[in-house]
């Protein structure tokens, strides 16, 4: 397996090993294969049954199930920033108030409104991730005003919020960002998982020659669960190496209501604009 200049492979032992692979090597070392185990908390080496090496990702799939991330060092830091809108409305005689009412948005939600998301409810998706800052408003000047609120009429999906009160504001919002970093590099970290049914007997990945910028997946990692079920990694992006969730792919179809996978096999057929081009 390819990824970043490196070939990766397995030992006997079931031990990562990483190997140079420049077109440019320096030294004699080049050819020494670098031992790269993946240990529990008791600092015992885990056995991989399976490794899959990306051009800037290498996941490893242990025999319990449990998957493991190991990013390639990078020149360009890895950041992804959260963001949450309080909510308030005005109320005669009180004045701008948290307290809203049972059909508008919560205090705290996403930009929707649908989704209640206060500013404690967010974590860390794995310890390769550092906070690196408090809670910020966003004072963006040409969106919101001093103190970071947009005002708008009431909370409807469509409500057009601009960055000054009129007589016929009744409500406003302002944005809150936090910024992480993932500072994990060239270490494993265990994906995490949300339940027994995540826990995998199989893994593949592809999509890799698919023209990719931070908005679009990188590639497709596929994992196959002991039950049969086939799941897919979303939201794996270069400012999120892990991804967020896994990702239930319905069964394919039979006459006894499902067939079930005995291995994963993805075939990638998909090109980049300009190579289809060419």
């Amino acid at each position: 397996m390819h990824s970043s200049g490196y070939l990766w492979g397995l030992d006997d032992s079931g031990c990562p090993r990483r190997l140079n692979a420049s077109s440019d090597p320096q030294g004699d070392d080049y050819l020494d294969w670098i031992n790269e185990a993946i240990f529990d908390g008791d600092h015992r080496p885990i056995r991989i049954q399976k490794i899959v090496a990306t051009r800037e990702h290498v996941m490893a799939l242990d025999k319990h199930g449990y998957c493991y991330l190991y990013v390639c060092t990078s020149h360009t830091a890895i950041r992804f920033i959260v963001s949450t809108f309080e909510n308030q409305r005005w109320y005669p005689g009180i004045g701008w108030s948290a307290r809203t009412l049972p059909t508008d948005r919560s205090s705290f939600s996403d930009e929707s409104g649908f989704l209640t998301q206060p500013r404690e409810s967010f974590k860390l998706p794995s310890d390769g991730w550092k906070w690196e800052q408090p809670w910020m408003i966003d004072l963006n000047e040409q969106l919101y005003d001093k103190e970071g609120w947009q005002y708008s009429f009431n909370f409807e999906v469509n409500a057009h919020f601009r960055n000054a009160p009129t007589m016929t504001s009744f409500v406003r919002r302002r944005r809150w960002l936090r910024s992480r970093r993932y500072t994990a590099l060239c270490r494993w970290i265990q994906v995490n998982v949300a339940c027994s049914s995540q826990l995998f007997v199989d893994m593949c990945a592809g999509g890799f020659d698919v023209d990719a910028d931070s908005s679009s997946e990188l590639y497709s990692l596929f994992a196959l669960s002991r039950d049969g079920d086939l799941y897919w990694r979303k939201g794996i992006r270069k400012n999120s190496p892990e991804g967020t969730e896994w990702q239930l792919i319905e069964p394919i179809p039979d006459d006894s209501g499902g067939i079930t996978l005995s291995f994963v096999f993805v075939c990638c057929l998909i090109e980049s604009a300009e190579k289809a081009e060419s």
